[in-house]
């Protein structure tokens, strides 16, 4: 999946990511593993509590948001890549 992902990303490293809909967090973990800041939001606690599990486990730190898309305020954010539950 990585090599996938990051062949179809700009060139600039380390990335920016919004994953959006990041559900247990499988690439939430993949991308910080990786070395890029990623930011994950999904809208079920239950989904939530999986990937803070996940990122203990895997020993990463992407920021994990609860919340719906277009209800959380992301103004004056920057990303240089996305995903939406590839």
């Amino acid at each position: 999946w990585l090599e996938l992902i990051e062949s179809q990303a700009p060139a600039e490293r380390p990335l920016r990511i919004l994953d959006a809909g990041c559900g247990p967090g499988f690439f939430s973990v993949l991308l910080s593993k990786a070395g890029h800041h990623v930011t994950g939001i999904d809208g079920s606690e239950g989904m939530l509590a999986y990937a803070r599990k996940n990122v203990a486990h895997y020993g990463v730190s992407p920021e994990l948001l609860s919340g719906g898309f277009g209800a959380l305020s992301i103004s004056g954010w920057t990303f240089d890549w996305w995903s939406a539950g590839m």
